[in-house]
């Protein structure tokens, strides 16, 4: 206003920048802009840094709107990969459940006592915050441990009355 203001060759003083146009409608900034002078920020900082600073918070805000939803997301999403983790390893503990129902050799015995010992390497890995999942994961890998154990000392005892 103070550079455009004045009156020049071509339009009177006030004339330009003015707040009525008959083609384009006004915008609600530069109605502002005429109602109440430049803001707060445009008095003290050039026109570049006031800029940035409204879009850096235009960003932050849509920011926020992404992240804080996830925070409340992330707890379920970690549970339910723990779960995950769990159940794959409740599948191999069936596998050896499963073949421990079937006639077994001492071999094949041995090699499920192998898998259950990995099982349990895997089981390891769990977090303690999780210790009641991993404890009862613990109990029903040993009731599948003794039970196989109980089948192989069988299986060998079989195996020695068959040799004598």
């Amino acid at each position: 206003m103070e550079v455009h203001g004045d009156a020049g060759p071509f339009k009177s003083a006030g004339e330009f920048p003015a707040q009525r146009d008959p083609e384009y409608s006004m915008a609600d900034t530069a109605r502002d802009f005429y109602r109440n002078g430049p803001t707060f920020l445009n008095r003290y900082l050039p026109f570049w840094i006031v800029n940035y600073m409204q879009r850096a918070a235009a960003l932050l805000v849509a920011a926020t709107a992404v992240v804080v939803p996830l925070f409340g997301f992330m707890p379920r999403l970690v549970t339910w990969f723990r779960e995950q983790s769990l159940r794959r390893l409740y599948r191999r503990l069936r596998d050896v459940e499963d073949a421990l129902q079937q006639q077994l050799s001492v071999h094949e015995a041995e090699a499920l006592l192998n898998d259950s010992e990995q099982i349990d390497q895997a089981a390891s890995v769990v977090p303690t915050r999780d210790s009641g999942l991993f404890f009862v994961f613990r109990q029903h890998l040993d009731q599948t441990r003794s039970r196989l154990n109980s089948r192989l000392v069988e299986t060998r005892d079989k195996i020695t009355k068959i040799a004598s």
